[in-house]
C-alpha cells in the first residue's frame, strides 16, 4: 500500500485528500481515494499522480463523512473514472454503504472501517493495519484550547481508536502526524475524560 497526500487548497473550504495505490503488477489493485474535497479540482491532481506512478484508475472513493468539503469532488471522479463512492450513510451519489468493523480492499491491501461519531454522527476513521496508519477524517485527535466540553460518544470513539497500534495519522484538515501518534491520541483521551461530558440528547 502506497499513500499519496494531496494537500488542501487553503483558498477554498477544502481538505487533505489521500490516494491509496497498490502494486503496479497486481491485477487486483484497487486504487482508492479518501475524501476527494470540495470540487472537481481534485481530478487534475489525481491525473498527475497516476501519470507518475502508472497505477490503475481510481475505482473507489471513500468518504469519512458526508460534508461537502470532503465529498464534493466524488462526482468528478465518478464521471471520469466510473468509480463508486462508499460512505456510512446513504445519499444521492453513494453507491455502497459501509458498516462499522467492515474490511474494505484498498490499494493491494485493506482498510478497517471504524464508526467514530463525535460532532458528526456519520463520521468514520479508516485504519490500515499493515501500515499502522489511521485516516482520521474530521475526528478531533489534537487538543484544542477553545474546547472544554465533549460528548460521551467522542470518548467512546477515542477508546476505539486507541485500541489500534497507530504510527501515522492522516487527517483531512491538519498536517499528517508522522511520529508520536499513539501518545497524541492517549493525551487527547485523557483530556476528554477529565472534562465535562454532554450526552447526545443534551447536545
Amino acid at each position: 500500500m502506497k499513500i499519496i497526500t494531496l494537500k488542501k487548497n487553503n483558498k477554498k473550504n477544502c481538505c487533505n485528500s489521500y490516494l491509496i495505490l497498490g502494486n503496479l503488477n497486481s491485477p487486483t489493485t484497487i486504487t482508492t481515494m479518501i475524501d476527494p474535497g470540495t470540487d472537481a479540482s481534485i481530478l487534475k491532481k489525481v491525473k498527475q499522480v497516476l501519470s507518475i506512478y502508472g497505477n490503475a484508475p481510481v475505482s473507489q472513493v471513500i468518504l469519512t463523512h458526508s460534508y461537502v468539503d470532503q465529498s464534493g469532488g466524488a462526482k468528478a471522479l465518478k464521471r471520469y473514472y466510473k468509480s463508486k463512492t462508499l460512505a456510512l450513510t446513504a445519499g444521492p451519489d453513494i453507491d455502497e454503504l459501509l458498516q462499522d468493523g467492515q474490511s474494505v480492499d484498498a490499494g493491494d491491501d485493506c482498510l478497517e472501517v471504524l464508526h467514530t461519531p463525535s460532532d458528526v454522527s456519520d463520521s468514520i476513521c479508516l485504519y490500515a493495519p499493515s501500515e499502522k496508519a489511521l485516516f482520521s477524517g474530521d475526528m478531533q485527535l489534537r487538543l484544542a484550547m477553545w474546547r472544554e466540553i465533549y460528548r460521551q460518544n467522542h470518548m467512546d470513539s477515542l477508546l476505539k481508536i486507541a485500541c489500534r497500534e497507530i504510527l501515522t495519522i492522516y487527517s483531512t484538515h491538519d498536517e499528517p502526524v508522522m511520529r508520536g501518534s499513539q501518545g497524541m491520541i492517549l493525551h487527547m483521551l485523557d483530556n476528554v475524560r477529565r472534562n465535562i461530558f454532554i450526552t447526545d440528547n443534551e447536545a
